[in-house]
């Protein structure tokens, strides 16, 4: 848990401040370690060109939508892969802020943990547009596998990241 979700669970008085004590989420650095990932950049089709990463569930307070604006400004030559779950509703509406830009977009979907370090150092930048976070785990996975970070400001995303990524306002797609 971060301070700022304790702090959140405080303000909507689910609890008492006593009641809390925060613990950091930690991550094991063994499994989560820079990799070659040569084999899976092949394999995605992706040899020689620039990749954003994303890891995480997609739903409307992950920001996704911003990530799919913001597509059109930032290396307007990189290709954007996505890991993890989406909900299809919020899927369809992430595809419709795409646009013209849905060719620079790989959904990868599910991918098991011990395949994510290699995702993690197939990356250029990992990418965390989040409007909400209780923590933030990609955020340090990506960090533990050397990946650069661009994340947003919201919640507990600037405690875990610290000065180590780049930190932007959720919702600024310029």
């Amino acid at each position: 848990m971060s301070q700022a979700a304790a702090q959140a669970f405080i303000a909507e008085g689910h609890v008492r401040p006593d009641q809390v004590t925060v613990i950091p989420a930690g991550i094991d650095l063994e499994r989560l370690r820079r990799r070659d990932a040569s084999a899976l950049r092949s394999r995605l089709g992706l040899e020689g060109k620039r990749v954003l990463l994303y890891v995480g569930f997609g739903t409307a307070r992950k920001g996704l939508t911003d990530l799919a604006q913001a597509m059109q400004y930032i290396l307007p030559e990189a290709h954007l892969v996505m890991v993890g779950r989406w909900e299809e509703a919020y899927l369809r509406r992430f595809d419709e802020a795409l646009g013209d830009q849905a060719h620079r977009v790989l959904k990868v979907g599910y991918v098991p943990d011990e395949e994510l370090p290699f995702y993690y150092s197939l990356a250029d930048l990992f990418v965390f547009p989040s409007r909400y976070e209780g923590f933030g785990l990609p955020v340090l996975e990506a960090m533990a596998c050397g990946t650069p970070v661009v994340c947003s400001t919201a919640a507990s995303l600037p405690e875990v990241a610290g000065d180590a990524a780049v930190l932007i306002p959720p919702e600024d797609a310029g």
